[in-house]
């Protein structure tokens, strides 16, 4: 029988070297999925600022095109009022060129408008996507922490069992839990 004590004493051993490995391996795997959640969000950070700016682009284009569409409504007016012999800035005709030059600037500002709040909405996600960032770096660093404090934990609770062991084998008194 005394020849069991030394063989318990290396599975306690042993024990207590896989709980520190498994401590290092799970503090590992949380640093590297923390840190991987933190790319992918800053990296929808970026699609997002881009989608902001893109949102911009495309609205000053469609204003651009309905300011071209208006152009060639009023050069219709005035073809036709010079055609038929009127007087383009009085009557009639001259509230008509009025009316068109100011619902393409109303069609002008809506259309900007819009684009500025779907950008602002994309740089709002945006943001949003690089506190997430962040928020997942400070996960990985406090995994990292707590994977420290489980080595440290599993050495310290390994090291009390062997202590006990080597005590009963040798027949000391035995050490605190």
């Amino acid at each position: 029988m005394a020849f069991l004590a030394p063989a318990f004493t290396a599975i306690g051993g042993a024990s207590s070297a896989l709980s520190v490995a498994s401590s290092v391996v799970g503090a590992f795997s949380a640093v590297a999925s923390a840190m991987y959640q933190s790319k992918v969000a800053s990296n929808n950070a970026i699609i997002a600022n881009n989608n902001a700016n893109r949102a911009v682009q495309e609205a000053a284009v469609a204003a651009q095109e309905q300011d071209f569409a208006a152009r060639g409504e009023i050069g219709d007016i005035i073809s036709q009022a010079g055609a038929s012999g009127l007087t383009l800035d009085t009557g009639t005709q001259g509230l008509r060129r009025r009316s068109a030059s100011e619902l393409a600037a109303r069609d002008r500002g809506y259309t900007i408008y819009r684009g500025a709040t779907e950008a602002a909405a994309y740089r709002q996600q945006g943001a949003d996507f690089k506190a997430e960032a962040s928020a997942a770096k400070s996960k990985a660093f406090f995994g990292l922490a707590g994977g420290a404090i489980d080595v440290g934990s599993s050495l310290v609770s390994g090291a009390t069992k062997v202590n006990n062991a080597t005590a009963r084998r040798i027949g000391t008194t035995r050490i605190a839990r």
